[in-house]
């Protein structure tokens, strides 16, 4: 995830070093394979039970487990013992990789000096075909979403997905079909409120931003569009205790890259059946047919 790096990128450039757990960590098939730390014996792997293996990788954190974190294979350590004792560390996660929150690790949470924001979407329909680009579908989300094609509508090959990025498949070729009769429906999901309020139960009233808003600056030399940007990352930082500074986010900003905002006329190969199944109604504004208005960050 584009923006969880950029955020990870911007604690560093605070001086706060970021323990930030690989994919793998989350998964229980892969966690007695996956080694704590350099040491010999049953107890260096990560447990299968994940409330467990966020103890385990916390204690490493805090230098409790008696032993220097793997490099290779660890939870993604970023920096050695000594630098992560050196500055403030922060153990980031994303709320997205947790599926649920459920009682336990909320309770584990709460023993922990915890802080969050909210990183929405306010296109749900980018969302949609991001989703569906990378196989989620096969995996993170509903089987219904619909799936990607290439351009004469010939379903692509799973082994593709995420992986479309480094092989240089353009719109043109690489493009999603959406299930026309689901669409609305995932058009009005509510997964991330619900996950939200339990958030907010629990720990308090918390910052919401967009990613739209953080990466307006992607798309347009204006001044005003880096300003944007810079005050939604200043609010995020800010939300994880982190006070920012305007030098610091600005000259990161800038050396990200423009580049051409996404079109679904492109990316759709059914663009004509999804702009007449949103026409009149609330989630019309959402389906972009130009490259020159569309928003989408996929």
């Amino acid at each position: 995830m584009f923006w969880y790096r950029t955020l990870n990128d911007l604690l560093e450039l605070h001086s706060i070093s970021v323990y930030a757990p690989k994919k793998e960590f989350y998964k229980d098939d892969k966690a007695v394979e996956t080694h704590i730390c350099h040491k010999s014996g049953n107890d260096n792997f990560f447990s299968s039970d994940f409330v467990v293996r966020l103890e385990q990788a916390w204690n490493v954190l805090v230098n409790k487990s008696g032993c220097d974190p793997d490099l290779r294979t660890g939870p993604g350590v970023l920096h050695t013992p000594s630098e992560l004792a050196s500055q403030d560390t922060a153990f980031a996660f994303t709320q997205n990789n947790m599926k649920l929150l459920t009682r336990t690790i909320i309770n584990w949470l709460k023993q922990k000096p915890f802080v969050y924001f909210v990183m929405d979407r306010a296109n749900l329909l980018d969302y949609l075909i991001c989703k569906v680009k990378d196989c989620c579908s096969l995996g993170c989300a509903d089987e219904d979403e619909g799936h990607a094609v290439d351009s004469h509508g010939k379903k692509r090959a799973g082994a593709e997905c995420f992986n479309r990025r480094e092989a240089g498949l353009t719109d043109a070729d690489y493009k999603v079909k959406l299930n026309i009769k689901t669409l609305r429906s995932h058009l009005q999901s509510d997964w991330l409120e619900k996950q939200s309020r339990i958030l907010e139960k629990e720990f308090g009233p918390a910052l919401t931003v967009t990613l739209e808003d953080l990466f307006e600056f992607e798309f347009s030399d204006g001044s005003w569009a880096l300003e944007k940007s810079f005050d939604a990352w200043s609010k995020a930082l800010s939300a994880l205790n982190v006070p920012p500074r305007r030098e610091i986010i600005l000259e990161y900003l800038k050396g990200i890259p423009k580049r051409k905002r996404h079109s679904h006329r492109e990316e759709l190969f059914n663009f004509d059946e999804v702009q007449a199944e949103l026409e009149d109604s609330r989630f019309e504004w959402m389906l972009q047919a130009s490259s020159n208005s569309s928003k989408g960050l996929t």
